[in-house]
């Protein structure tokens, strides 16, 4: 039997092998004894030393059970000691697999690591194909950054945990963290028969308590590809990897790859080694580069309807297009519907220069065929710069195509003032983290006034942040961040617990009145919001209330709806905030078990010297009241409008011409010296009824 004691250390392999040779060199010399034995009889020796013998001590008998006691004992020896070499390698084998089993694991997550994918892919399948599903956790860094690496762990590891229960039970399935934030699960079978039960249970976003109280969420990207036997490893990764970021682009939570261009597209990891490769066999190598990020408009409006291959063929239309009409150009494609061209260029001026020529030739380009049209292009332009930052240069691109996108723009350059305040947003996240636990907000209360009665009849509560270096810092600009950071519930709570002390002041004076607090519509979907609320707001009725704008149902209508009723239930009042400048859907308007409308300011600034301002505002007073809400008009700062409003039927006034948003012992000064029976009529009141009634 050969015994492999490759993985041994040398030590353990020395011991065992000279176990083995002394075992074997017992056996030789037991049966040498045996043949000299047999011969000594034959030749008549034994008798001869029988005779011997006799005039001695010594008898024969005794003589051969001391010699067959020796031969036993050193049998024995032997067999110990191959016994104690044999446990000891069992022993060490049984150490060698765990060793190897702990360098295919991910110490963090308890999933394979990549050494253990690259041992699986090795390994012969049992089908014709499997499917590789790339999942990525979006703005990872932003959870490091602002929760700390404790908190993004902690992430890792619940998602760890939710890969590994969506596969248990199911045969040949394997869960790894490829690296980073990046995880792979892969399934036998095509991806048309992997169950989307398993996608369901996995790609939805991660709700994750946050080191000092609240939450967070982080949301995920995934794509899917069909890995056929023979495929490298790499190549179904990177396939997984060009479908993730298709996902990242869309919005979409899952994307199948699909091969758009003739060639293998470069995913982002490679498009850097990609263009290094060709930047290095060009004559001028410091030469100072663009790149230009160009996508065809309704690429993927083309796509749904017409088809995949119809939409391949429009990237393929538009490369040919560049090749032509460009000199020294570098293409690469870096997204399902976008290509990166990188040229030579010594400023921005010149660099704009080229690729508006490019788009002009480019567009309305037609197939050899005459089949399709190459229409507008969208573009982002970023450089120059150095050939050693192409991969930087390219992600400004990107950014700068995403803006063009987002602004309706043709061709935007990107804009490193813009990139340094988006960076500077990522600072103020752990900032703004810090001020909510350590108290260092403010807030304020804009009084809302009751336009038949003239008394303060409730009041908004505005968060104000004071930055001890950069000043105050407004709503508009830190909101958001919270918002993209996942700190809105803490900031939330943060409001209503200082508005509930707030009212406990107001109370005391005999000035109590309801406080309506911001509720962001990310929250009002949470399936736990509602019951944490109602938690905090246990005690007296109508002290807080909450605004939320008419948008905040569409992302999950059904669970948003129940968890507002379920809020309403309690006996918390509603408000709908800056109705009119969202969809202003009169289907979830009618389902909203609301109390309360808020006409958005937009409508309002401008109401005395416009035409249509205040017919939009009569006929939403109107419609208000016969679903049986009351109406409250924002932005009020001008006596005329507050005049008009109140001809118009509008409930309540809150702006300016009533008070600016005060401090809680500014606001009790100001409903303290409060006159009810003010009248602000201006002469020009009968023109404005005219106006209204046409």
């Amino acid at each position: 039997m050969i015994v492999d004691r490759g993985g041994l250390p040398e030590e353990t392999r020395e011991k065992a092998e000279w176990a083995e040779v002394g075992r074997g060199l017992n056996w030789l010399a037991a049966g040498v004894l045996g043949l000299i034995a047999i011969c000594l009889i034959h030749l008549g020796v034994v008798d001869a030393v029988r005779v011997a013998l006799a005039s001695t001590v010594w008898r024969l008998d005794e003589l051969l059970l001391v010699l067959l006691a020796a031969g036993l004992g050193m049998l024995l020896a032997s067999h110990v000691s191959h016994r104690q070499a044999r446990r000891n390698e069992a022993r060490w084998a049984a150490e060698r697999s765990r060793t190897h089993e702990l360098a295919c694991r991910d110490p963090l997550t308890g999933l394979f690591n990549r050494r253990g994918l690259d041992e699986l892919a090795r390994r012969p399948f049992g089908g014709q194909a499997r499917t590789l599903l790339l999942v990525d956790l979006d703005e990872f860094k932003h959870v490091n950054d602002t929760h700390g690496h404790g908190a993004g762990d902690d992430v890792l590891r619940r998602f760890g945990d939710r890969l590994r229960e969506a596969v248990d039970g199911i045969a040949d399935a394997c869960a790894v963290r490829l690296g980073g934030d990046e995880f792979v699960l892969i399934l036998d079978g095509e991806p048309e028969e992997s169950s989307a039960a398993i996608w369901a249970r996995i790609l939805y976003p991660l709700h994750v308590p946050a080191p000092d109280g609240g939450s967070f969420s982080v949301s995920l990207s995934a794509g899917i590809t069909h890995w056929p036997a023979g495929m490298p490893i790499e190549i179904a990764i990177e396939q997984a990897d060009i479908a993730m970021y298709e996902a990242k682009r869309t919005g979409d939570s899952l994307c199948r790859f699909d091969r758009v261009t003739d060639e293998p597209g470069a995913s982002p990891r490679r498009l850097k080694r990609m263009f290094e490769r060709e930047l290095s066999i060009l004559p001028d190598r410091e030469a100072r580069i663009c790149v230009a990020a160009i996508s065809p408009d309704r690429y993927y409006t083309a796509k749904r309807s017409m088809g995949h291959g119809y939409a391949a063929q429009v990237l393929r239309t538009l490369r040919e297009a560049l090749k032509e009409h460009g000199s020294g150009l570098l293409i690469e494609r870096i997204a399902p519907d976008t290509l990166a061209v990188l040229f030579a260029a010594e400023d921005i001026a010149e660099a704009t220069e080229i690729v508006e020529k490019l788009a002009a030739r480019c567009s309305q380009v037609q197939a050899p065929d005459g089949s399709l049209t190459v229409e507008a292009l969208t573009l982002g332009l970023a450089g120059p710069a150095s050939a050693a930052s192409v991969r930087e240069t390219v992600e400004q691109a990107q950014l700068a195509l995403d803006e063009a996108r987002r602004s309706g723009r043709r061709q935007v350059v990107f804009d490193l003032v813009e990139q340094e305040r988006a960076n500077r947003n990522v600072d103020l996240m752990s900032e703004l983290r810090q001020a909510i636990a350590t108290d260092q907000l403010e807030l304020h209360y804009q009084p809302k006034l009751s336009s038949r009665t003239g008394e303060i009849d409730s009041m908004e509560a505005l968060v104000r942040w004071r930055h001890p270096d950069h000043g105050a810092i407004p709503p508009a600009v830190f909101v958001p961040i919270s918002e993209a950071s996942g700190d809105v519930e803490a900031l939330t709570y943060w409001v209503i617990q200082r508005a509930m002390r707030d009212w406990d002041a107001l109370e005391a004076a005999g000035m109590a009145r309801t406080i309506y607090v911001n509720v962001s519509a990310q929250l009002i979907g949470d399936t736990g919001f509602a019951d944490r609320l109602l938690a905090i707001l246990d005690g007296p009725p109508n002290r807080i209330g909450i605004e939320i704008t008419e948008t905040a149902v569409l992302d999950n209508p059904t669970h948003a709806l129940r968890h507002l009723r379920q809020i309403a239930a309690a006996g918390i009042s509603i408000a709908i905030d800056d109705y009119g400048v969202g969809l202003s859907s009169l289907s979830y308007l009618k389902q909203l078990p609301a109390t309360e409308l808020k006409i958005d300011m937009s409508f309002i600034t401008h109401l005395a010297d416009s035409h249509r301002d205040p017919m939009i505002v009569r006929s939403t007073i109107d419609l208000a009241h016969g679903l049986g809400l009351r109406v409250t008009a924002e932005g009020v700062d001008k006596p005329e409008v507050l005049t008009l409003l109140k001809i118009m039927g509008c409930d309540m006034i809150q702006g300016y011409q009533i008070s600016a948003a005060l401090p809680v012992e500014q606001l009790m000064a100001f409903m303290r010296d409060h006159d009810s029976t003010a009248e602000h009529v201006p002469e020009c009141a009968a023109q404005f009824l005219e106006l209204v009634n046409g």
